[in-house]
């Protein structure tokens, strides 16, 4: 007999775990549902206005250094997510390492070391996510702390690397 508090919270693989940590819980319906070129077109905008501001104020620089180390670690989970789908759940559920490869224009080799990357940074989220917000699918408070920590301490490297251009600017 199966248990209904664990099937219910049970995920087939590691990428659906990161989901649910990840995902919020507002129930909120939005006004309208974005597509995936829309989103991309949107940060898109936001990085020229990220790069106006950092010529303009370069202590942003560790911060956005932050940001980008964030985004190129979405490639690499990206990848791992959906071979484990493909392997794990079925080829209808994700792409296949060697798909991903074709699509990002690389050599198989070089997604199987991207997908080992992605691997250990949806396990080493999951561990900060913690086993049982993930069956309550809450997002994970220990990820929203990492990533304010990692801003927070690229700033003050900033700040210090760039100590006599902040004295040469308040003078």
């Amino acid at each position: 007999m199966t248990d209904p508090d664990t099937t219910e919270t049970q995920f087939l693989t590691a990428a659906d775990q990161l989901m649910a940590a990840i995902s919020s819980t507002n129930t909120r319906t939005p006004k309208r549902q974005y597509d995936d070129d829309e989103i991309v077109a949107m940060l898109m905008r936001w990085a020229r206005v990220l790069e106006k501001r950092g010529i303009a104020n370069p202590t942003i620089l560790g911060p956005i250094l932050a940001l980008v180390q964030r985004y190129e670690e979405i490639i690499n989970v990206i990848i791992a997510a959906n071979a484990e789908r493909f392997h794990v759940i079925g080829q209808h559920a994700g792409a296949s390492q060697a798909e991903c490869a074709r699509a990002l224009n690389m050599t198989t080799q070089a997604a199987g070391k991207r997908k080992a990357k992605g691997e250990a940074i949806i396990a080493r989220r999951l561990q900060a996510a913690g086993v049982a917000r993930l069956a309550n699918k809450r997002p994970s408070a220990a990820e929203v702390e990492r990533e304010k920590k990692a801003v927070k301490d690229a700033t003050d490297f900033v700040v210090v690397a760039l100590s006599e251009y902040l004295k040469r600017k308040a003078a």
